[in-house]
This record gives structure tokens, sequence and C-alpha cells, in this order.
């Protein structure tokens, strides 16, 4: 039960980047979390054994922000996850995070973040300018995919280029429906009026995750997963 009220509380699109994530994964016994801390990963992967390394402090593994090695020796891990994180990094150092979570791992990593188009950089510019007026701030994660820009499909395929994997790429959402989704979480948390709290959780109440994935992107896609898999 208090699974489940917690899923709840946890906004849609997080949990559909989970549970596709564990989707591609497999059932792996052991798995290295690249930039989480909440563990809703393991919620999706019950059994496995799972390492959050993060800078946050309520991380399984605490490590220092910058580019850096991660803390394993080679293959130290059956698989590798990252959700949305590498977005997240400055442009300069997301080869050595690709880097360095293939290293760590002895059979497949997946990778999932926002896919970098034209059409999320627009929504997102007048998604963080609502905000704006809505709070008085930037919203934090926004503004950072305004500043580093999420990596594009030729970003991802180039960061991937490591000998001894096998990649391919799967695409999933509407980023549309992620900002309609957005506007309609942050209105009911910051405006607070009854209306914008009745509408979001009647959507909330009715939403069902949209677990689909497409071997070809649009141009509106939301996400793109990176599957890696290590030669035999």
């Amino acid at each position: 039960m208090l699974d489940r009220i917690r899923q709840w509380l946890v906004p849609t699109d997080t949990i559909e980047r989970h549970v596709l994530t564990a989707k591609l994964l497999g059932r792996p016994a052991t798995v290295v979390d690249v930039g989480d801390t909440s563990r809703n990963l393991a919620v999706y992967l019950p059994g496995a054994r799972i390492t959050a390394v993060n800078v946050d402090a309520h991380a399984d593994v605490v490590i220092e922000p910058g580019p850096h090695l991660l803390p394993f020796p080679d293959g130290s891990f059956e698989a590798a996850a990252s959700l949305d994180t590498l977005e997240h990094i400055p442009r300069g150092d997301r080869q050595l995070f690709v880097t360095e979570m293939l290293r760590v791992v002895r059979q497949r990593a997946v990778l999932c973040c926002p896919l970098g188009t034209p059409a999320r950089n627009e929504i997102e510019q007048a998604d963080n300018a609502w905000y704006r007026r809505l709070t008085g701030v930037e919203h934090p994660w926004i503004s950072e995919h305004l500043a580093y820009g999420p990596p594009t499909l030729h970003d991802l395929f180039g960061l991937f280029a490591v000998d001894g994997y096998t990649v391919s790429v799967r695409f999933s959402g509407d980023v549309r429906a992620t900002s309609r989704q957005f506007r309609m979480a942050e209105a009911s948390l910051h405006a607070r009026r009854p209306q914008d709290i009745a509408r979001w959780a009647g959507f909330r109440l009715t939403h069902r995750p949209d677990l689909g994935l497409t071997r070809e992107s649009s141009e509106h896609s939301n996400r793109v997963f990176v599957i890696a898999e290590r030669h035999a």
C-alpha cells in the first residue's frame, strides 16, 4: 500500500522512464544507477541489487561534483542505468560520463534523457517563462536544459561510439503532452487555486502511463533510450 501511495505522488513522466528503463534492462542481478538517489528504479526491478551513485548525500555512493572516474573496477555490475541525468551535465563532461558508465558493466547499459530537438527547445523556453511568471524564479531543471542543451540523436551516437558495444535507440512520449502535464502539476502546487488542484487531481487519478516505445523519432519525441550491449 505504501509503495502504491508513493508511486501516485511521483510525476507520471518519472514513472514512465523508470518502467521503460527497467523493461529494457531485462532481469539483471546487479545494477549501478548513475545519477539516482530516489531508488525509484528498485520498484520496477524487484530482486536486483541496485547501487545509486550521485553527488547527493542520499545516494548509496556519494561522489564529488565534476568530471571524474566512477569508484568501481571494470565490469563491477551486470548492468548500468542512467535516467535523465546526462542533460544536466555540461557538454564537455558528457563523454567521460558515458565512457565510465560503460566501463563498469559486463552486459548492458541503458541511458535515457530528453531528446534535443528544435521543438523541445521552443516548448521549454515557453515553459520556463510561464514558470517564472508563476513563481518569480527560473525552473531548476528546465533552466539547466536550456543552458546545457539536451543531447541530440547525433550527439548520443557520438558519445556511445565506444569499442566493444552495439548501440540501439528507442523513443517514447510526446514533449507537448509532457509540457501540459508539467503546467498542470506546477499550477496546482504554486497557484493553489481550487480549480488547479482539482484539475491536476482528476488527471492524475485517471491517467495511465504512456509505456510505448518506437524505433523512429519524431519532431516531438519526448525521450530517447540508448541501449548499449557489450559484445560477447
